[in-house]
């Protein structure tokens, strides 16, 4: 009588973890990188992009490989919609996610958008501080981020 209610347990415990491997194998580990970039000549601040295991690094502004692990980054989100807010398109090709740069934010923003799932924020890359007041931590244009986030299920 115990090993077959041994059994049905052990069974149960199976299904329902398969069950749960199948709902969640879109989330993964997912961090920002970085890497120095000079401005005017004088101030160095970090181009920062997002990486995803197994789903690449994506940047909608500048490059997305040859840095490093930024520190704190480093979470489980959902890379699917990580990837939705780097690719994501509308209307002839415009990327609805990425922001203006220069005016709606800068490389910090977009990464943080797409970190957006994991929680996370590159406030640890030089020169977050000096563009935070101006553009907040994702783009100072809320109603384009708020649309992003509805095309993307965030």
């Amino acid at each position: 009588m115990k090993k077959n209610v041994m059994k049905k347990v052990m069974f149960l415990l199976i299904i329902i973890s398969i069950g749960r491997i199948s709902y969640a194998s879109d989330y993964g580990i997912m961090w920002a990188e970085k890497y120095p970039i000079a401005f005017f000549n004088f101030f160095i601040a970090d181009h920062t992009y997002v990486c995803g295991r197994g789903r690449g690094c994506y940047a909608l502004h500048g490059g997305n490989s040859g840095g490093t692990y930024l520190s704190g980054t480093w979470g489980i989100g959902d890379r699917d919609k990580m990837k939705c807010v780097a690719k994501k398109k509308i209307f002839w090709g415009i990327k609805i996610c990425k922001v203006i740069w220069g005016f709606e934010g800068v490389c910090h923003q977009e990464a943080n958008r797409m970190l957006y799932t994991n929680g996370k924020k590159v406030t640890r890359a030089k020169g977050y501080w000096i563009f935070y007041p101006l553009y907040g931590h994702y783009g100072n244009i809320k109603i384009k981020w708020k649309y992003c986030k509805k095309k993307c299920r965030l």
